[in-house]
């Protein structure tokens, strides 16, 4: 075999292991999504799960879960990465760095800020948390921002939000009102999502 074909065999090699991993990484991902609502469901939290919340642009983003805790609502977003996850609260673009490459995207807490004031301004009075979690193949470099965690830490995440806020019943409705509240946000278009997101401002 010459050396050019043998070459290309190896990276060839090597593609087809790199794609593997990447995909059982996503299955991986895949399970810890499912598993999430099952650990809720048996520390005997009360949750809504796929909610999708229009945005400003005519779109929507999905909020993966919001959980009915004793501080409020507390909104739950996955994050599908690998390898080395580093920013700041104030940083507006963080890293992601995997298999000798590194990426930029959006500061996952102001992100996730514009949904929590839409969601906010249909529960009015009931106060609403994000909490954003990174698959366990991901690791977190340097101090986190509150409200940013592994998977695994689900149950020490929740518990950031201990604080008795009141009246669970009112929490409650807040969480059952949720789905169709935003349903008739949709219907009336993004100019009432937004303003009931800077109305929850004021």
């Amino acid at each position: 075999m010459s050396d050019g074909i043998l070459t290309w065999s190896l990276l060839a090699g090597f593609g087809v292991v790199g794609i593997l991993i990447a995909l059982a990484a996503t299955e991986e991902f895949r399970r810890g999504r499912g598993a999430v609502g099952k650990r809720l469901r048996a520390a005997g939290f009360r949750f809504r799960r796929n909610l999708r919340v229009p945005d400003e642009r005519g779109g929507d983003r999905v909020v993966d879960y919001v959980v009915a805790t004793m501080a409020g609502l507390v909104c739950i977003e996955l994050r599908d990465y690998t390898g080395a996850v580093q920013g700041d609260a104030a940083d507006r673009m963080w890293s992601h760095s995997a298999r000798m490459e590194t990426f930029r995207f959006l500061n996952p807490v102001t992100r996730q800020r514009a949904y929590l004031d839409v969601i906010a301004g249909l529960c009015p009075g009931v106060p609403v948390h994000g909490l954003i979690l990174f698959s366990d193949q991901a690791t977190l470099v340097g101090d986190m921002p509150p409200g940013v965690h592994l998977n695994a830490n689900l149950e020490i995440a929740l518990r950031e939000f201990s604080e008795d806020w009141g009246d669970d019943s009112v929490i409650e409705q807040a969480l059952k009102k949720l789905k169709p509240g935003l349903a008739r946000l949709r219907k009336e278009g993004t100019s009432a999502a937004r303003e009931r997101g800077l109305e929850s401002q004021v």
